[in-house]
């Protein structure tokens, strides 16, 4: 009977409302970690994936030129230094001149 007398005591309502409160700012607060973690994950991935499409890229633009450049050309070195920047680069953004 003193159990049930305890149940119902304002006080222990108070303290159990208060648990339950706290619970729920503990759960919140894990699910926001959770998803800036993998926020952050997901970041990462792109950036590594951009960074092997570009790695690739750049060689691939590299073996290109190499291959399909006009042999007997004044410009030719000029050309393979400059051409990949422009195209891998911010320089791309800007005028560019030889």
């Amino acid at each position: 009977m003193e159990n049930l007398n305890k149940m119902d005591n304002p006080e222990f309502y108070d303290a159990r409302m208060k648990l339950e409160a706290i619970h729920q700012d503990i759960k919140r607060l894990m699910e926001k970690s959770n998803q800036e973690y993998l926020d952050l994950m997901l970041s990462n991935l792109k950036k590594d994936i951009l960074n092997s499409v570009s790695v690739y890229i750049s060689d691939d633009i590299e073996n290109d030129l190499e291959q399909n450049m006009v042999n007997p050309c004044k410009m030719r070195e000029t050309c393979k230094e400059k051409f990949p920047r422009v195209v891998t680069t911010e320089d791309s953004h800007h005028n560019f001149t030889f």
